[in-house]
């Protein structure tokens, strides 16, 4: 885990604004050679190149410009790579690898990738109960994630961001 800077930063994905904690991540090994301290600092570097991979198909579905794509059916495809680059990546303070097999994006092999699935349909059940007590009110991955993989199960002074959930 690197330790950084206090701060947060405001951001907003997929029409959503996320508040996320600066310096502050926590990464799991990346299967696909790279390590995962480049793996984070090369993340705008891959998504450049995956950006680059899609020109003039932008703004098609991203069930049709990239393969097995399961959950945001419908969104563009430039959207759902910002989605994951601004979105996922640092709500839970994770790299592209820890989900992703780079290069291969289509397979299936982490259980990180199968996890977030879930965790994604979760959250819009979870968001069509909320927009019926508050509207124009929602969660996202930041509301638990808060810029760690593992979000807190405790409260106050006992917990810290190296206390691992149980």
């Amino acid at each position: 885990m690197e330790k950084g800077g206090a701060g947060f930063a405001a951001i907003v994905v997929a029409g959503s604004l996320c508040v996320v904690p600066l310096g502050q991540r926590e990464v799991e090994g990346g299967e696909s050679g790279i390590s995962d301290d480049q793996a984070l600092q090369d993340k705008s570097a891959i998504v450049a190149e995956l950006e680059k991979r899609i020109v003039g198909r932008e703004t098609a579905p991203a069930e049709e410009v990239f393969s097995n794509i399961q959950i945001m059916k419908g969104q563009p495809a430039l959207r759902l790579l910002k989605i994951m680059e601004l979105g996922f990546t640092t709500a839970l303070g994770v790299a592209c690898n820890h989900c992703h097999v780079v290069d291969e994006w289509e397979k299936d092999d982490k259980e990180a990738k199968h996890i977030a699935r879930k965790m994604w349909n979760m959250q819009q059940r979870i968001n069509s109960e909320v927009r019926a007590i508050r509207e124009n009110s929602f969660i996202n991955c930041t509301t638990c994630h808060r810029g760690v993989l593992r979000p807190a199960t405790l409260l106050g002074a006992n917990r810290t961001a190296e206390t691992p959930a149980k």
